[in-house]
């Protein structure tokens, strides 16, 4: 009895359907809904093997990559290292390098040199000899090169063998 209810409703719903023209749109609805199903079916397909072949990809780095980098720790430490004594090299060369310019600038003072690299340093003794009156101008400088006695001090040159290994 209940059998014959059902079909007796689905029979009406059907009628009722065809009545309004639905029929003919069901169809038409339901073949791009099909295709629409098919290339979602595709597409889940490819993300599931690429994300099949992602785990694989991170079980690969996990077992190979990571472990070799563990390994490399001690080198990079010696690497850290060797930058450090490199950046303090660097640093005294910078100091070294800076006091023999003031050596050199020192002795341009004490011999009269002019600064050639200056518009300005070009014209100054010019300047200074018509402003004092006299053929060469004097230059009084606390600073100077010479010890008491008058010796010239030479400037610490740069030894680099306390900051390279000779391995």
């Amino acid at each position: 009895m209940e059998n014959t209810n059902e079909m007796e409703a689905s029979i009406e719903q059907s009628d009722y359907l065809k009545m309004f023209g639905f029929e003919a749109d069901l169809q038409e609805n339901i073949l791009p809904l099909e295709e629409t199903i098919a290339i979602m079916t595709e597409r889940l397909e490819e993300f599931e093997s690429l994300l099949t072949k992602i785990a694989n990809d991170s079980n690969n780095v996990v077992e190979n990559d990571v472990v070799q980098i563990k390994e490399f720790g001690p080198h990079f430490d010696d690497m850290c290292s060797n930058i450090d004594k490199m950046d303090k090299f660097v640093n005294m060369v910078n100091e070294k390098l800076k006091n023999l310019e003031e050596t050199i600038d020192i002795a341009h003072e004490e011999l009269d040199i002019p600064d050639y690299n200056s518009i300005k340093g070009i014209f100054k003794p010019l300047v200074e000899a018509v402003a004092l009156g006299k053929s060469k101008y004097m230059y009084n400088s606390s600073r100077t090169n010479l010890n008491e006695n008058g010796s010239f001090i030479k400037p610490a040159i740069l030894d680099s063998s306390a900051h390279f290994n000779s391995e």
